[in-house]
């Protein structure tokens, strides 16, 4: 019974030790888990600080661009529009413009006919 009683001494003595090593393992990591989220926390609030003005003024631009969208969306949708779209609106207003050109270079070319004949 003496050698089962060492046996059971020397088994228990290693579980501790291994078993409080991973405790201990599972604990650090926690808390290293813990530093970094406190870490980057307090990194993005130094950035937002740095970069307000930049960011509030990217934030104003988007939505005067939101509110001269909205302005154009309804034009579109009352003109018939079937895709409300930027691209969309984007391709109309160049196409529109090359008509434009288009028109005057005939109406050029017909000035330049008439003072030729």
């Amino acid at each position: 019974w003496i050698e089962e009683r060492r046996a059971k001494i020397i088994i228990a003595a290693f579980l501790r030790k291994y078993f409080a090593k991973g405790l201990s393992q599972s604990r650090r990591a926690r808390l290293l888990a813990g530093l970094k989220r406190l870490q980057a926390r307090q990194r993005g609030i130094m950035e937002r600080k740095r970069h307000r003005g930049i960011l509030m003024s990217l934030v104003e631009e988007a939505q005067r661009f939101q509110t001269i969208w909205m302005r154009a969306m309804a034009t579109l949708s009352r003109a018939g529009t079937k895709e409300v779209c930027w691209s969309s609106f984007r391709e109309t207003q160049l196409s529109r413009v090359s008509d434009i050109e288009d028109i005057e270079h005939l109406i050029d070319t017909k000035k330049a006919l008439g003072a030729a004949v």
